[in-house]
């Protein structure tokens, strides 16, 4: 019969290795990006504006590379010193395009401007009882039946540097030949 201390000595040699060899294959996988890791997803402030008529906007992007690069740009308010901001628009930017930029009128109507985005993947209407105009020059691949627009004046506008790939392709064609341009509603 086995003793106490014999099977711990066989654990402790079997889990040892075991534990070290784990520990070397997560740190590689996690270097190739292929693992989740504290700094998988990096949260960037891209700009601040402070006491804009009462009101914090500040633009953070994340990003996060696990097996793709994953963009999302977020647009947050809140209170002038308030530290609990809310996302009012969260979309997938285009790397080239400027920021954000935005205005309150005197009536406390903000207004938010974009002048390309990737996608829309959330907007809000109102902050606080104050209606959000958003003027959006051009969303580059827009699903019509899918994008919530609220307020946007939009329509599909057929690329003119478009081609068809080679051989076409059914599920990617539409998408690459048309996107939607959007502007807002007169800001007065």
């Amino acid at each position: 019969m086995w003793s106490i201390r014999f099977i711990i000595q066989l654990m402790l040699i079997t889990l040892i290795p075991a534990a070290v060899l784990f520990i070397l294959c997560y740190l590689c996988l996690a270097v190739a990006g292929v693992v989740w890791t504290p700094w998988t997803c990096i949260v960037e402030q891209r700009k601040i504006v402070k006491n804009l008529h009462r009101i914090d906007f500040e633009i953070t992007e994340t990003n996060c590379d696990l097996l793709a690069k994953d963009d999302m740009m977020r647009v947050l308010v809140s209170r002038a010193g308030d530290q609990h901001k809310i996302s009012i628009l969260e979309f997938d930017p285009l790397n080239w395009a400027p920021l954000p930029d935005f205005s309150v009128s005197d009536n406390g109507e903000i207004t938010v401007r974009v002048e390309f985005v990737g996608e829309i993947v959330h907007q809000e209407s109102e902050w606080n009882g104050r209606p959000i105009h958003y003027q959006i020059g051009r969303i580059e691949y827009a699903n019509p039946q899918k994008q919530e627009l609220n307020d946007l004046h939009c329509r599909r506008v057929r690329r003119p540097d478009f081609a068809p790939s080679s051989p076409p392709n059914p599920k990617l064609d539409p998408w690459l030949e048309w996107s939607l341009e959007c502007r807002g509603p007169e800001v007065r």
